[in-house]
C-alpha cells in the first residue's frame, strides 16, 4: 500500500466498512500506515494534534491503488 490508496477496513475490525485514504506508509513500519476517514471532517483530528491514524495493513481492504496506469 501507498500513499493515496483508497481502502476500506476489514470486516473483523471495530471500525469495520469504513472508507479510508492512506496518507502515510513509512518505509521503516512495514506493518502498518496512517490512514484518514473519508467520513469524519480533517478539524476533528487536527484539534488534537493529530494527522492520520494507524492501521495495520492486513486490516485494510485495498479498493482502489493510486498508481498511475502506464500508457
Amino acid at each position: 500500500m501507498q500513499v493515496g490508496d483508497l481502502v476500506e477496513i476489514a470486516k473483523w475490525c471495530k471500525n469495520k466498512g469504513r472508507i479510508a485514504i492512506v496518507v502515510d506508509a513509512p518505509d521503516w513500519d512495514k506493518n502498518a500506515v496512517k490512514i484518514m476517514y473519508l467520513d469524519q471532517h480533517p478539524a476533528a483530528t487536527e484539534k488534537l494534534g493529530l494527522f492520520g491514524s494507524r492501521a495495520l495493513r492486513e486490516n485494510l481492504v485495498l479498493l482502489s491503488s493510486s498508481e498511475k496506469p502506464e500508457k
